[in-house]
């Protein structure tokens, strides 16, 4: 299920802010339908295998450059880099990059554990190994060598 996502701050690096918000249900046993919830702000990484689909649209996006929002068909390498990042980031990568980690420093869900990519990859589940491998694709690889 996508919807627009309204209310949404503006985000001034150029990352677009009219992204789609997902939302994802599982039907049980006795039919009755149940959310998945998510502690990503990209649900879709959980839950889906990515494609095309998920990175194409009319995204919005402030251009600091001629100081005005402006639109773009395909998701930035900040907001495709930020996909990638959280679901790294739910296995408890630790990020090289002070700035990233000091963004998952904040999340009550974050618990760093990995500084290499090899000691936690057996344990990704098949659409995470999917969208990993999806998303290095377009943005390259994740520099795997330990910190």
């Amino acid at each position: 299920n996508r919807e627009d996502s309204e209310g949404y701050d503006m985000p001034e690096n150029g990352e677009e802010w009219n992204l789609p918000l997902y939302k994802y249900y599982r039907l049980d046993n006795d039919l009755s339908i149940q959310p998945l919830t998510s502690n990503r702000r990209f649900i879709q990484t959980e839950f889906a295998k990515l494609d095309s689909s998920y990175l194409t649209g009319d995204f919005i996006f402030y251009n600091p450059e001629t100081q005005q929002t402006d639109r773009r068909t395909f998701l930035s390498n900040i907001t495709l880099n930020e996909m990638r990042n959280e679901i790294l980031a739910s296995y408890g990568y630790i990020f090289k990059d002070e700035e990233t980690a000091k963004q998952y420093s904040y999340r009550d869900w974050y618990k760093p554990l990995y500084n290499n990519y090899a000691v936690f990859a057996y344990q990704l589940t098949d659409i995470d190994r999917h969208n990993l491998a999806f998303l290095e694709r377009i943005i390259g690889s994740l520099d795997t060598s330990p910190s």
